[in-house]
Protein backbone atom coordinates (compact mmCIF):
# COMPACT_ATOMS: atom_id res chain seq x y z
CA UNK A 1 0.00 0.00 0.00
CA UNK A 2 1.24 3.50 -0.40
CA UNK A 3 0.18 6.61 0.51
CA UNK A 4 -0.22 9.80 -1.49
CA UNK A 5 -0.28 13.37 -0.99
CA UNK A 6 -3.11 14.85 -3.17
CA UNK A 7 -2.79 19.01 -4.26
CA UNK A 8 -4.17 21.13 -6.89
CA UNK A 9 -3.43 18.87 -9.39
CA UNK A 10 -6.81 16.89 -9.41
CA UNK A 11 -8.49 17.09 -12.40
CA UNK A 12 -11.68 19.60 -12.40
CA UNK A 13 -15.05 18.78 -14.51
CA UNK A 14 -13.89 20.66 -17.69
CA UNK A 15 -13.27 19.73 -21.09
CA UNK A 16 -10.80 16.79 -21.12
CA UNK A 17 -8.03 18.57 -22.26
CA UNK A 18 -8.16 20.96 -19.58
CA UNK A 19 -6.65 20.84 -15.89
CA UNK A 20 -6.73 23.62 -13.06
CA UNK A 21 -3.76 25.28 -13.86
CA UNK A 22 -5.10 26.03 -17.78
CA UNK A 23 -4.83 29.30 -17.98
CA UNK A 24 -8.00 31.17 -18.37
CA UNK A 25 -8.84 32.97 -21.44
CA UNK A 26 -10.03 36.50 -21.52
CA UNK A 27 -13.45 35.73 -23.37
CA UNK A 28 -14.14 32.87 -20.48
CA UNK A 29 -13.47 34.66 -17.19
CA UNK A 30 -16.26 36.58 -15.12
CA UNK A 31 -15.51 39.00 -12.64
CA UNK A 32 -16.73 37.67 -9.48
CA UNK A 33 -16.76 38.51 -5.61
CA UNK A 34 -15.76 35.95 -2.96
CA UNK A 35 -19.35 36.14 -1.40
CA UNK A 36 -20.81 35.03 -5.15
CA UNK A 37 -18.39 32.19 -4.96
CA UNK A 38 -19.36 31.15 -1.97
CA UNK A 39 -23.07 31.66 -2.40
CA UNK A 40 -22.57 29.92 -5.66
CA UNK A 41 -21.57 26.48 -4.53
CA UNK A 42 -20.90 24.08 -7.19
CA UNK A 43 -22.24 25.93 -10.08
CA UNK A 44 -18.54 28.00 -9.98
CA UNK A 45 -16.65 24.50 -10.64
CA UNK A 46 -14.52 24.57 -13.65
CA UNK A 47 -15.24 28.81 -14.64
CA UNK A 48 -12.63 31.16 -14.84
CA UNK A 49 -12.63 34.36 -12.75
CA UNK A 50 -11.33 37.13 -11.65
CA UNK A 51 -11.65 37.41 -8.01
CA UNK A 52 -9.86 40.83 -5.73
CA UNK A 53 -9.38 40.40 -2.44
CA UNK A 54 -6.64 40.29 0.42
CA UNK A 55 -4.38 37.15 0.76
CA UNK A 56 -2.74 35.63 3.43
CA UNK A 57 -1.38 32.68 2.07
CA UNK A 58 -3.95 29.91 1.28
CA UNK A 59 -6.85 32.14 1.67
CA UNK A 60 -8.22 34.97 -0.01
CA UNK A 61 -10.89 37.17 2.21
CA UNK A 62 -12.79 40.27 0.65
CA UNK A 63 -11.37 42.17 3.04
CA UNK A 64 -8.52 42.48 6.05
CA UNK A 65 -10.59 39.92 8.47
CA UNK A 66 -13.09 39.05 6.80
CA UNK A 67 -15.00 35.66 7.33
CA UNK A 68 -15.89 35.65 3.48
CA UNK A 69 -13.01 33.49 2.18
CA UNK A 70 -12.04 30.93 -0.13
CA UNK A 71 -8.91 28.98 -0.85
CA UNK A 72 -6.35 29.78 -2.91
CA UNK A 73 -4.11 27.13 -4.78
CA UNK A 74 -0.92 27.86 -6.83
CA UNK A 75 -0.34 31.51 -6.06
CA UNK A 76 3.31 31.08 -4.69
CA UNK A 77 4.18 30.13 -8.34
CA UNK A 78 3.21 33.62 -9.57
CA UNK A 79 5.65 35.66 -7.93
CA UNK A 80 3.52 38.11 -5.98
CA UNK A 81 5.17 37.28 -2.85
CA UNK A 82 2.11 35.39 -1.26
CA UNK A 83 4.26 33.36 0.44
CA UNK A 84 4.06 34.08 4.53
CA UNK A 85 1.02 35.65 6.13
CA UNK A 86 0.76 39.06 5.75
CA UNK A 87 -2.30 40.47 4.02
CA UNK A 88 -1.66 41.49 0.68
CA UNK A 89 -4.36 42.96 -1.74
CA UNK A 90 -4.71 40.90 -4.73
CA UNK A 91 -6.28 40.43 -8.18
CA UNK A 92 -6.38 36.58 -8.85
CA UNK A 93 -7.79 35.05 -12.15
CA UNK A 94 -8.20 31.11 -12.09
CA UNK A 95 -10.51 28.41 -11.79
CA UNK A 96 -12.70 28.05 -9.63
CA UNK A 97 -12.51 24.13 -7.83
CA UNK A 98 -14.23 22.90 -4.19
CA UNK A 99 -12.08 20.65 -1.54
CA UNK A 100 -15.78 18.53 -1.61
CA UNK A 101 -14.92 17.73 -5.28
CA UNK A 102 -11.32 16.97 -4.38
CA UNK A 103 -12.36 14.72 -1.32
CA UNK A 104 -14.92 12.73 -3.49
CA UNK A 105 -12.34 12.39 -6.02
CA UNK A 106 -9.87 11.01 -3.46
CA UNK A 107 -12.43 8.96 -1.79
CA UNK A 108 -13.04 7.14 -5.17
CA UNK A 109 -9.28 6.95 -5.94
CA UNK A 110 -8.84 5.16 -2.71
CA UNK A 111 -11.47 2.74 -3.21
CA UNK A 112 -10.03 1.85 -6.31
CA UNK A 113 -6.28 1.38 -5.53
CA UNK A 114 -6.05 0.79 -1.61
CA UNK A 115 -3.61 4.08 -1.35
CA UNK A 116 -3.82 6.29 1.24
CA UNK A 117 -4.54 9.95 0.10
CA UNK A 118 -4.49 13.31 2.09
CA UNK A 119 -5.32 16.25 0.83
CA UNK A 120 -2.70 19.20 0.34
CA UNK A 121 -3.40 22.96 0.77
CA UNK A 122 -6.14 24.55 1.58
CA UNK A 123 -8.70 21.66 1.15
CA UNK A 124 -5.72 19.87 4.02
CA UNK A 125 -7.04 22.08 6.70
CA UNK A 126 -10.64 24.00 5.39
CA UNK A 127 -13.35 23.03 2.96
CA UNK A 128 -14.94 25.21 0.60
CA UNK A 129 -14.26 26.75 -2.92
CA UNK A 130 -10.71 27.11 -4.06
CA UNK A 131 -9.37 29.16 -6.80
CA UNK A 132 -6.54 27.56 -8.49
CA UNK A 133 -4.57 30.45 -9.82
CA UNK A 134 -3.47 31.17 -13.39
CA UNK A 135 -2.79 34.93 -12.76
CA UNK A 136 -2.39 37.69 -10.54
CA UNK A 137 -1.03 40.78 -9.36
CA UNK A 138 -0.50 42.67 -5.72
CA UNK A 139 -3.26 45.36 -5.45
CA UNK A 140 -0.91 48.70 -5.19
Amino acid sequence: MSILFLTAMLASPQPAHASPLTPCAPAETTRASIDEIMAGGDAWLGRCVQVRGVTAGRILMAAPGSSSRIGVDNAHALGIGLTGHNEIAVTLVGRIDSCGRRLRQAEAEMARSGDIIMLGGYCHYSSGPVLVASEGSADR
